[in-house]
């Protein structure tokens, strides 16, 4: 089927112009507190920094980077230690399948951290416009084949991004524009961009004119690309040429807002609730410092024969104003001095502090760094206090892990999934082109292929990270909690100690703390281990018997041989002193 450059490009000017209200704050937003991004309704040259006079104060700025990297450590962890394909609970928990999901998280985690991924970058990018702008975009694309990565991660920025909902509030179309000078072009287009005008600039060199395009991704509407769920559309836009048609077997464009309101397409930040306070302390900044020149270089009079500052007043710091000596009003004036005083800028120093701590709360410092460390705590005051945090930020990591970092780790799974790299099933074509190229394949379990054959998702993902752990920080609390409860009353109820399940302990001791895989053995292996343990118990309890009764033996044995000599003894004495012979009670007989 063919593409309609035209009726994709009258759609986009009504989703830019839908978007247009929304520049004028984000311009705003940027210019206070995330000057680099400014752009959205001005125009930039290079080397334009945005150093504006007129910003005096970059308090949002530190607050807005501060809850950043707060996010990024909380959220994301490297090697390995935020998320891990897990065994679904289907699965039986064996020797085999343990080993073949630990060798999916290594390829897993591999291909996302790899340097030549982008992952750190376009990860801590989206991070910092969607706190700061409400709503971000990370792109997860295949590698170019013949590169050692498997997996590409592209930031997208907010100033060429267009989103577009369906009907239940969820991003399905996304349209990017964007720049490339003719060496650009060609290089990521090929010859297919080598229009007229593009010929003319690469003839002259020129790298200063820029040819813009249009990249649309949107659901495929083809019957004839079944596997392609998503088409990819990149438009020369002066020539409507349309430079490259493929798809994805999924949304490619991961786009995310931090707060949503019903109803608009872009979202919404602590960077908007922010913004109105950072203006007022700007100004309150302005003031202050004002003062302060006044105060330095304060404004000064001198006599003079001339009008009265020749009818201006000069406030600014050093100034000097001339005065007609001939008046009536200055009679006994000193000849020079200074010009009234500047007055106390405590209300304004105390306003400003107010201010400074409204936009930190708004980015929530005090519950993504505050520790509270100046005041000595018992370890239940410091549980409660980690609960409280779990409460102010458990919504903001939700949110994060939800839309974001899950379909961007469900997305690499997909096509990591699609080379083969997460397992194959023996005797498939991708069993066969990876034999033959050399590449021994990494073959899937056949009770993992049943479950999968009944639709049950075999690559489930299970978060680790710190964030993870403060969303689950009531489970470990209620599981130490029954543990304790339940030891410290078996002395009077020992029956209490029958209601904990001894064998899932651990495991759940493991995933709510985010051990390292490999910590436990496998249930099978436990089972194994469990099974020698009795086993060995039973011989030392039957080693243990068997001393017992040899040493119960032995004392029998000595006490038999001690009444013997006892009984020969008192015998010899009757004897004695009878004149020989039987004992008292015999001769009585």
């Amino acid at each position: 089927m063919g593409v309609d450059v035209s009726l994709i490009k009258k759609e986009f000017s009504a989703v830019k112009a839908r978007r247009s209200p929304w520049e004028n704050v984000w311009e705003l937003i940027a210019r206070y507190i995330f000057q680099r991004k400014q752009g959205f309704t001005t125009i930039s040259a290079p080397g334009d920094f945005y150093t504006h006079e007129d910003v005096l104060d970059n308090t949002a700025g530190q607050a807005h980077q501060t809850m950043v990297s707060s996010l990024d450590g909380a959220l994301w962890k490297n090697g390995g230690r935020t998320f891990r394909v897990k065994r679904p609970r289907q699965a039986r928990d064996t020797e085999e399948i343990r080993k073949f999901y630990a060798e999916v998280n290594a390829r897993a985690q591999g291909a996302m951290e790899h340097e030549n991924a982008g992952w750190g970058t376009a990860r801590q990018e989206a991070l910092s416009e969607g706190t700061s702008f409400g709503t971000d975009a990370i792109g997860v694309f295949k590698a170019r084949p013949g590169q050692k990565h498997k997996v590409e991660y592209r930031a997208m920025p907010l100033k060429n991004l267009y989103v577009v909902e369906d009907a239940r509030g969820r991003v399905i179309k996304e349209f990017y524009e964007y720049e490339y000078d003719a060496f650009q072009l060609v290089d990521e287009y090929g010859e297919v961009a080598k229009t007229g005008k593009v010929k003319a600039a690469l003839d002259k060199n020129n790298r200063d004119t820029k040819f813009k395009t249009l990249w649309l991704v949107r659901p495929n509407e083809s019957k004839e690309k079944i596997k392609q769920s998503y088409e990819s559309i990149h438009i020369l836009c002066e020539d409507d040429l349309v430079l490259r048609h493929s798809g994805f077997s999924g949304n490619s464009i991961i786009v995310s807002r931090f707060y949503k309101n019903e109803g608009e397409e872009y979202g919404r930040s602590p960077g908007y609730n922010a913004l109105s306070p950072t203006i007022e302390l700007n100004g309150v900044v302005e003031i202050i410092t004002q003062a302060g020149e006044l105060t330095a270089l304060p404004s000064w009079y001198v006599l003079d024969d001339g009008t009265f500052g020749n009818g201006t007043i000069d406030r600014s710091p050093g100034g000097v104003i001339p005065i007609d000596v001939t008046s009536s009003r200055i009679t006994g004036m000193a000849p020079i001095g200074q010009i009234g005083t500047v007055g106390s800028t405590m209300p304004l120093l105390k306003l400003m502090e107010m201010l400074v701590q409204e936009i930190k709360m708004h980015f929530l410092n005090d519950k993504l760094t505050d520790l509270n460390n100046t005041t000595r705590m018992t370890l239940g005051e410091a549980q409660i206090r980690n609960e409280l945090r779990a409460d102010n930020t458990g919504a903001i990591f939700s949110r994060q892990l939800d839309e974001k970092f899950t379909p961007v780790i469900r997305r690499t799974l997909a096509i990591l999934e699609e080379e083969g790299d997460l397992g194959v099933e023996p005797g498939s074509e991708q069993f066969a082109q990876l034999t033959a190229a050399g590449i021994e394949p990494l073959v899937i379990p056949d009770e993992l292929l049943e479950l999968r054959d009944q639709g049950i998702e075999i690559y489930p993902i299970e978060y680790i990270s710190p964030a993870a752990r403060i969303l689950r920080s009531e489970e470990i609390r209620g599981l130490i909690s029954t543990w304790q409860f339940a030891a410290t009353f078996s002395a009077a109820a020992p029956e209490l100690m029958l209601w904990i399940n001894k064998r899932k302990t651990m495991p759940q001791v493991a995933e709510l703390y985010g051990a390292p895989e490999g910590t436990l053995v496998s249930e099978e292996e436990f089972e194994k281990n469990f099974a020698e343990y009795k086993q060995s118990m039973a011989q030392q309890q039957q080693i243990q018997a068997a001393a017992i009764a040899a040493e119960i033996a032995k004392n029998q044995a000595s006490a038999n041989q001690q009444n013997a000599q006892a009984t020969a003894t008192q015998s010899g004495m009757n004897g004695l002193i009878n004149g020989g012979g039987a004992g008292p009670g015999d001769m009585l007989t």
